[in-house]
């Protein structure tokens, strides 16, 4: 079976591309989140306060541990239901630790902004792994019945 021009890109390219594309995930999906908590209607200042003000804390969060839950450390023709809960569980964990540190240290933060965050977040990151996966099971279907 022939997995394309995948196969020819070095493994460490391909794990440096994951870890950036994982960090646009994240950033998409807080905007997301940001957008839909006011309605498509967003102030500068609240634009500079729930997603400037917690964007770091959540790339400082989310992937180091990503890297630690082995996330990079994988192929797309290997992607199963180990992997999803692992991208759950990073999700999960990192958007406590922020949760944590924003309420102790007493900023004003909405929550719902953080959970919608961590469901886009889920369902991209999720998505862009399985989604190559299923790319490559159609392109070796058609290939086969052509």
């Amino acid at each position: 079976m022939q997995y394309g021009w995948l196969t020819l890109v070095p493994l460490r390219t391909r794990q440096w591309a994951m870890f950036a594309a994982d960090a646009a995930c994240i950033m998409l999906s807080l905007a997301a989140a940001v957008l839909l908590r006011f309605d498509f209607k967003v102030t500068a200042m609240a634009w500079d306060l729930y997603y400037w003000g917690i964007l770091f804390y959540i790339l400082g969060c989310r992937l180091p541990l990503a890297i630690v839950f082995g996330l990079y450390r994988w192929s797309f023709r290997f992607a199963s239901v180990l992997d999803l809960l692992k991208i759950f569980y990073t999700i999960v964990l990192s958007s406590l630790i922020c949760f944590g540190f924003l309420y102790f240290t007493d900023r004003n933060f909405s929550r719902g902004i953080l959970i919608t965050e961590g469901v886009v977040s889920f369902l991209l990151m999720g998505g862009m792994r399985f989604g190559g996966r299923v790319s490559q099971a159609y392109l070796s279907a058609t290939d086969a019945s052509a």
